[in-house]
Order: C-alpha cells, then sequence, then structure tokens
C-alpha cells in the first residue's frame, strides 16, 4: 500500500462515521505504506480522538519488528475540515506526521519544533 491507497483507505474508514476514526501511519524509506485503524479511545468521541500511549508503544514495537516506523497518527473530522483543531494543536506531539480526513478531503501536517501550530505537508 503506497500514499494513494493508505488515502483512499482512510477516506473508507471515515466516510458516514459519525465518530472521529483513528490510527497509526507506518513508513519505511519510500513514505507512508500503511494505515493502522485504533480504537478511539476519546470520552467523547464525535469531536476528538485519543490514543493511550501504552498502545503507541505497542504499534510502534510492531513496525520496527517489520522494519517500519510509526511515522504518524490519523484521525478524521467528521462534521469539519480536514484542518487542526484547536484540540489537536494540544494532543499533539512534534516529529509525528498527522493526517486529517474531513469531506472528501485527507491532508497532512506537521507539529512546528515550538507547538505554535501546524505546517501542512504534501502526500506523496
Amino acid at each position: 500500500m503506497r500514499s494513494a491507497a493508505v488515502v483512499e483507505r482512510i477516506r473508507g474508514l471515515a466516510h458516514g462515521s459519525t465518530v472521529e476514526i483513528c490510527g497509526a501511519l507506518l513508513a519505511d524509506s519510500d513514505g507512508i505504506i500503511a494505515a493502522i485503524p485504533l480504537n478511539n479511545q476519546s470520552r467523547e468521541p464525535a469531536t476528538g480522538f485519543f490514543i493511550p500511549a501504552a498502545e503507541i508503544a505497542r504499534v510502534e514495537r510492531e513496525a520496527e519488528q517489520q522494519g517500519r516506523i510509526l511515522a504518524g497518527f490519523y484521525h478524521s473530522h467528521p462534521d469539519g475540515t480536514a484542518t487542526p483543531s484547536t484540540f489537536d494543536l494540544d494532543l499533539a506531539v512534534p516529529g509525528y506526521i498527522y493526517w486529517i480526513a474531513g469531506g472528501e478531503d485527507v491532508r497532512a501536517w506537521r507539529l512546528r519544533e515550538d507547538r505554535s501550530g501546524f505546517d501542512e505537508v504534501m502526500i506523496s
């Protein structure tokens, strides 16, 4: 699976969902190659997502065993746009990439090191 196929998979998972879907993005040396769905454990899944640290550590270990890296995460905004929210800014960690699905769009974002906001990056 390459980036275009990963985008289509995320669109499919998000389509018609009334809660935020979420998961991990795995990469190899050529870029994002897989979207791994994870359980949204937010107390308010209609407006936010939460992936526990233990789950992130598990996915990271499994990715490394497969020669891949945990490059970031994806989630959806069921009634919004594919742009980061204030909630996204509060929970994001520098170094990861964040793909957001909103409507028919899937866009990629990287948190600035100073945590002042996100910069959009190209999905290739």
